[in-house]
């Protein structure tokens, strides 16, 4: 598991602990004790962009266009679609944002662990 770290427990853009210990050095907070935070860096995927409540977003929005554009005759035939239809639209969604989308690059912090820098830790990363 890919993991990141952050000196703050909010900004998780350090990718090891050399960055840590750089960015604390950078700030004037690097001694021993000082506290940081280790987590897992789950990659964002395109299940996560596009979910079946898009789904009924974007019908939803097709439907008021084509009812701008039709009247009061037209029908709201996008909500009316089958699950199975819905479920397709998802899947092709979700291919067009793995081809066009550079999501991955992105993720989720999961299990945080706050840590503490180590003389080791110094002697490691400072020449």
């Amino acid at each position: 598991m890919k993991k990141c770290y952050s000196t703050d427990e909010e900004s998780y853009n350090l990718s090891d602990l050399g960055d840590v210990i750089d960015s604390l050095e950078c700030n004037g907070e690097l001694t021993v004790g000082q506290s940081y935070y280790e987590a897992d860096a789950v990659p964002f995927t395109s299940a996560d962009l596009v979910s079946s409540g898009n789904v009924g977003t974007i019908l939803e929005v097709l439907d008021d266009s084509a009812y701008e554009q039709i009247g009061e005759v037209y029908d709201y035939q996008c909500m009316k679609v089958t699950k199975e239809a819905k479920a397709e639209l998802n899947t092709l969604l979700m291919v067009w944002a793995e081809k066009h989308m550079a999501i991955s690059r992105f993720y989720f912090v999961k299990n945080s662990v706050k840590k503490f820098v180590t003389e080791e830790d110094i002697k490691t990363h400072t020449a």
